[in-house]
């Protein structure tokens, strides 16, 4: 179970994960509700996993609810990462800095964009028009500013306002989906846009808001007009302008900012949550048979590089000589004293070579990504691991999407039937910043 503490993010992280069940602060404890005390009646519920999103929480509530033994996530999307010490920390804005490695993993960047589910799926392209002027549910709305009430005439088209005064008709996908250009301030809208290839024009209202907008500018993924209340009206109509019949700099723009979100945010926070939820442990010769169970299994032999059946005096051979190595690595993973697969490191010439393999009854449950990670975390752990990759199959497209839903990217294909090496590509996630 999840205990969302303070705010719907974890909804979508949730959504990501069916049999999550969720419970919501506003059920355990209803307002007026106190936080230093409530982590007694959230721990009555025996939470697997508590979410944090919100200024209000002292870290000594965040101890009682780690030493219940509940993985802690803090969401913190506002460049103050680092404010509790928590299991998994995950800010979502593109340039994220790390945190200091011993508060916890580190879930940094667009990477982990928790989206809207309307916005989880891309439809084909439509045709766009129009300008649309939105600054979420701040004050600045309604104005007087420099975007205040510019016209259709000065932008040479349509200009729709999103006031907080005003209902929308449409969803705001739609909207988004349907406009040359949005100029909107940088908050969680910029990567909602971004989603629907939506070129943009920022401003910031808060200090949070400027890095984020700095750094779309600086990748060419937007254009950053300034702070709101320093703008120039006459600057910004202009501004507003070329980029209005500058069609080719929009279209680079969407197309760079769309690459930054792939709708899979919350999978990679979910397999990261669950991975901590797996127990890693050394194998010995007692897992011998069920290890051999694993390897002689048609579906495993299928994909591996090695399809052959082994007999028993070659499996307990090999393990024996695996096991009597300076540094096993040869691991089993466990989720409530249940083994669910194993995972294996061999040194290689280009860092550590990982493989796994699910036992056929925790096959399609979403654990083949967690296991990686567990497993990743272990060896990390142990070893000066500076490389990890992988060598597979390139018709296996299940276990392709396990690696990269883990961090993992394509670096090398020599031909169409020769292996695909993927390495690991999120070290800071474990804390691990070379």
């Amino acid at each position: 179970m999840v205990v969302d503490v303070i705010d719907d993010a974890t909804r979508t992280i949730v959504g990501s994960c069916p049999d999550i069940e969720l419970e919501s602060l506003e059920d355990l404890l209803p307002p007026p509700r106190n936080l230093r005390t409530g982590a007694e009646r959230i721990l009555e519920h025996e939470p697997d996993v508590v979410t944090i999103d919100g200024y209000d929480i002292g870290q000594h509530t965040v101890d009682q609810l780690t030493a219940s033994g509940a993985t802690i996530l803090s969401i913190d999307d506002d460049a103050r990462s680092g404010r509790h010490r928590a299991d998994l920390h995950l800010d979502q804005n593109a340039g994220a800095s790390p945190i200091h490695q011993r508060l916890g993993r580190q879930l940094l960047g667009s990477s982990y964009l928790l989206l809207r589910e309307s916005f989880l799926w891309c439809d084909e392209a439509q045709e766009r028009a129009g300008v649309l002027v939105s600054l979420g549910g701040s004050n600045h709305g309604d104005g007087p500013h420099a975007l205040a009430d510019i016209t259709p005439t000065e932008m040479g088209r349509d200009v729709t306002y999103l006031r907080p005064s005003v209902r929308a008709n449409a969803s705001p996908r739609d909207m988004y989906a349907g406009v040359e250009l949005a100029v909107v301030a940088a908050g969680s809208t910029v990567w909602e846009l971004a989603r629907t290839g939506t070129p943009m024009a920022l401003v910031t209202l808060a200090e949070n808001q400027v890095p984020i907008a700095q750094h779309l500018d600086r990748q060419g993924c937007a254009t950053y007009l300034g702070p709101l209340d320093e703008l120039d009206r006459t600057v910004v109509v202009a501004q507003l302008q070329d980029l209005l019949t500058d069609e080719n700099r929009r279209s680079e723009m969407a197309q760079r900012a769309s690459s930054l979100v792939d709708g899979r945010g919350a999978d990679r926070a979910v397999a990261h949550l669950r991975s901590t939820r797996i127990d890693v442990r050394q194998a010995t010769m007692a897992d011998g048979d069920l290890l051999l169970e694993w390897r002689n299994e048609p579906e495993v032999r299928r994909w591996s590089f090695s399809t052959d059946l082994v007999d028993r005096g070659t499996h307990m051979g090999w393990l024996t000589r695996e096991l009597q190595s300076p540094q096993p690595l040869l691991f089993v993973g466990e989720l409530n004293g249940e083994p669910i697969g194993q995972v294996r490191f061999s040194e290689c010439d280009l860092g550590f070579e990982i493989g796994i393999s699910l036992a056929r009854s925790t096959r399609g449950k979403g654990l083949a990504s967690p296991l990686i990670l567990a497993g990743i975390s272990r060896v990390l752990d142990m070893t000066n691991a500076s490389r990890i990759i992988a060598q597979i199959k390139p018709e296996n497209e299940r276990s392709i999407a396990a690696f990269e839903l883990a961090g993992f990217v394509e670096v090398a294909k020599e031909g169409d039937s020769a292996p695909i090496c993927m390495e690991w590509s999120d070290p800071i996630s474990m804390g691990h910043v070379r």
